[in-house]
Parts: structure tokens; C-alpha cells; sequence
């Protein structure tokens, strides 16, 4: 089996590429995989896959505490990396690559990159469209002079925008009512691919995952390679530590929510699990969701954010305050802001009919995300002082920190 992986380097793109050589670890010769991405600081692509496959992939295909086994030479053997840059025109593919692509037939091509960032500023709304839907187009331009059997598009639950009740996994919002671009891009490029089916013919499945967390069923629990959406709060209070000085204490925090909703969190691992057996089992259907079949009440996932940031004086309200503190108004300029018209919505509830058959057969359940689920999650990143430089000196509580 060829299949060949855009994003491979993100969060749901490795797990889906770690749970293919999961499935094919007795028989690995009969897996090939093409990476098609790009270096990055300085480490071209391959030195990134190796690293990822060996260091993040082993524990999840192997179990901890087993080492490497063949998959270094699986690395070298069967994955091939393809540098392509989706922002530009031409892909920035090299006449070799191109021809290449051209002449090996691909079973399967999963579409995960994408630009993840829930900001709403004229700048990330160009770099959305200049890679979630631009970039898919090139992409299909491309495909349509591959030997391709199927193309599978990794979206987002979250691109039906505002919508409330019950949404179908095949939604599409028309009234342009979204929360910031990244909503609006991941949907057009869907539908892009949809258009492409259309017009091709081409066999496309359509997955969409809600908001992604660490690892709850692979070890490491609580793994995750990059420490954004939920993660972006505790990320914020590490940053403000580092730069501000211990301040006088402030009053309550006041955390705008809807203490009705919540957010739909699924776990990367499990996510990528629902997406390989849809496809091994060749399952009929076109889209669905991949989700928790219960949302993280606000009630529980705010207090917990806010608290991982170092928050410990904080009350729930309903609406926006009219006078902020300074680190109210920090808080809701930054990314953090982002998540409010998240945890501020209606409640949703996405239909997750399509899905269930293929999960049914497989025994497959995603695992709750209760308070110790969210304690797990939140303590991994915090060992790993979510991603950032450590700070010096012993941390103050945030409340204290901002003049």
C-alpha cells in the first residue's frame, strides 16, 4: 500500500501516519508512505520525519520502554519525503519529485496540512487562504495528473461555524457566519474538494475532528506535539511570567462562557484511529465526524484553563465585561481570545451516524474527557512548560504578575 500524507509534521497528520506503521508493523514491507512537506528550522524534511517517527512515533506504535525496533529502517526504506510548499503556485516542486509523483501509483492521499490559527486579524486571514483553500487547490491541480485511487480530506467539525442544535457531518454554512478565517478556509477548501469529486469523479472521503488534545489511549498519555487551541492558555501564562515583573494583586478574573456549552475535545490518537479504520474497513459513506460523543462542559474547562494559567481568583459570566482589567483585556486581545466565541456558543451537537458502524466493528470508543482526563492533559504540557523556553526563577501566580 502507497499512501502518501500532507501535514505529516502536525498534530493529526503524524498520528494518522503512526497508526498506519501501528497496522503494518508485522508486515512493514508492505507499507510505503510519501511525506509531502517541507523543511523547517533549518532540518530539512526527512531529518524532521525521522526524528518525529522515531521519537514520538516509537512509544505509539511499539509501546513505551521498547525502543525503535525496524523503524529506522522503515524510515529509511519506506517513507520517501517530497518537499512541496503549498504556498506557492508551482507546489515548489522539483522536476524529479513532479515526475516521480506522476509515474508511481498512490492508493490513498490524506490532505491534513493546514494553517491552524483561530485569530481573527487581516493577517492570518490571508495566510488561511493562502493555504487551507489555495493551497488545496494546487493540490487537486496536481492530483489530476496523478495515478491516485482515493483522496481523503482532513477538515474541521468546527467549519460549520456558528451553526447550533444538531449538525450534520456534511454541513455547510451558508449564511458566512464564522468565528474567525480559519472556519471559513477549512470549509472552502472541502468544498473545493468536493467540487473536484464532482467534476472527476475522484473517490474522496471527507473526515472532520473537532478541537484536538494529547493522547488518551497510546503512550505517552497526554502527548501532543504542538500547544495551541486549548493549550494556548497555559502558554500565555508561561509567556507573561517570563516577561513581567511580580505586580500587586488583582481583582477576580471574569471569564467570559456559556455555562450551558462546552467544547468538543478529541484525543489526537483516537482521532487518527477512527480515520484509519473508516478507510481499512472501506467503509461506504463520504463524511464524518470525528468526535467526542459528549462535549467538555464550559463549567469544567474553563476553570481548569484558566487555573493552568495560574488564575486562581476568577468568576463565569455571560457577557463580556464592560471595564476590563489589564489582564482581562490582555488575555482577550491574545490567542486566548480566540477560544472565547467557542466556549461563549450555542450548543452543538455534531452528528457522529456515519462514523459509528465503522467504529462498532472495530470495538473502537473514544475515551471520556472528564476532570482527571483534562488534569492528565494539562499536566503533560505543564512538564513541558507548554512548549516554551523555560522560565528563570520560581513562578508567580499570574494575578500577581501584570502591573
Amino acid at each position: 500500500m502507497r499512501v502518501a500524507i500532507t501535514g505529516a509534521t502536525g498534530v493529526v497528520g503524524r498520528h494518522l501516519l503512526f497508526e498506519f506503521i501501528k497496522q503494518h508493523v508485522s508486515r512493514l514491507d508492505e507499507l510505503e508512505v510519501l511525506v509531502l512537506g517541507r523543511q523547517d528550522g533549518g532540518r530539512t524534511l526527512r531529518e524532521r520525519m525521522e526524528r518525529i517517527v522515531l521519537e514520538d512515533g516509537a512509544p505509539y506504535v511499539l509501546g513505551e520502554g521498547r525502543g525503535t525496533g525496524d523503524l529506522a529502517d522503515f524510515c529509511r526504506d519506506r517513507i520517501r519525503c517530497v518537499d512541496m510548499d503549498l504556498d506557492r503556485d508551482d507546489l515548489a516542486l522539483s522536476p524529479a519529485d513532479l515526475r516521480f509523483l506522476r509515474e508511481a501509483p498512490i492508493d490513498l492521499l490524506l490532505h491534513c496540512a493546514a494553517l491552524t490559527d483561530l485569530r481573527n486579524t487581516p493577517a492570518v486571514a490571508a495566510a488561511a487562504r493562502r493555504t487551507n483553500l489555495l493551497g488545496t487547490r494546487r493540490l487537486l491541480a496536481l492530483v489530476d495528473s496523478l495515478r491516485l485511487g482515493e483522496f481523503d480530506y482532513v477538515g474541521s467539525a468546527y467549519c460549520c461555524g456558528r451553526a447550533a442544535g444538531a449538525v450534520p457531518p456534511d454541513y455547510a454554512n451558508g449564511h458566512d457566519q464564522f468565528r474567525n478565517p480559519y472556519e471559513r478556509t477549512k470549509l472552502e477548501g472541502e468544498l473545493a474538494v468536493r467540487q473536484h469529486a464532482r467534476r472527476t469523479g475522484l473517490h474522496c472521503r471527507y473526515f472532520r475532528p473537532s478541537v484536538v488534545c494529547g493522547r488518551m489511549i497510546e503512550p505517552p498519555l497526554g502527548a501532543i506535539s504542538k500547544f495551541g487551541v486549548i493549550y494556548s492558555v497555559g502558554a500565555l501564562g508561561v509567556r507573561l511570567r517570563q516577561r513581567a515583573r511580580p505586580g500587586p494583586a488583582h481583582g477576580t478574573f471574569r471569564a467570559c462562557c456559556n455555562p450551558r456549552g462546552g467544547l468538543n475535545i478529541v484525543p489526537a490518537d483516537y482521532a487518527a484511529k477512527a480515520i484509519h479504520q473508516v478507510i481499512a474497513q472501506d467503509d461506504p459513506g463520504e463524511s464524518y465526524h470525528v468526535v467526542s460523543e459528549r462535549p467538555v462542559p464550559n463549567t469544567l474547562l474553563v476553570p481548569t484553563l484558566l487555573e493552568s494559567m495560574g488564575v486562581t481568583d476568577y468568576e463565569l459570566v455571560e457577557r463580556l465585561p464592560g471595564r476590563l482589567s489589564r489582564l482581562e483585556s490582555l488575555c482577550y486581545r491574545s490567542a486566548v481570545g480566540a477560544l472565547m466565541p467557542y466556549v461563549s456558543a450555542e450548543e452543538m451537537a455534531f452528528d457522529t451516524r456515519s462514523v459509528r458502524p465503522a467504529l462498532e466493528r472495530a470495538g473502537l470508543n473514544c475515551p471520556p474527557i472528564d476532570a482527571d482526563a483534562l488534569r492528565m492533559l494539562i499536566g503533560y504540557a505543564q512538564e513541558r512548560n507548554f512548549g516554551l523556553a523555560e522560565s528563570a526563577g520560581k513562578p508567580a501566580g499570574i494575578e500577581r504578575i501584570v502591573a
